[in-house]
C-alpha cells in the first residue's frame, strides 16, 4: 500500500550516514559504518534495488556531472 508516508525504519541513526540522492533521484549514496569500525560508500540503484559498495573509508558528498 502507497501511503506517501515516512516512516522511521528504526535503524540506527549512526550506521548509515551522508545520504546524497543522485539529481535523477534514482540513486542513493550513503556510508555505513562496517563491524571493524571502518566506513564503506554504498550506492544502491532504486530502480532496480540493487546496490554495490564503492570504496572503505570514503563518504559521499555529491555527484559529478558528466555532461559538459
Amino acid at each position: 500500500m502507497n501511503t506517501l508516508q515516512i516512516v522511521d525504519t528504526c535503524l540506527d541513526p549512526y550506521q548509515f550516514t551522508n545520504l546524497v540522492w543522485s539529481p535523477d533521484g534514482r540513486y542513493l549514496a550513503y556510508s555505513e559504518q562496517l563491524a571493524d569500525k571502518n566506513t564503506q560508500a554504498v550506492v544502491i540503484d532504486l530502480e532496480t534495488k540493487e546496490g554495490f559498495a564503492l570504496e572503505q573509508n570514503l563518504l559521499p558528498v555529491g555527484w559529478m556531472s558528466t555532461t559538459k
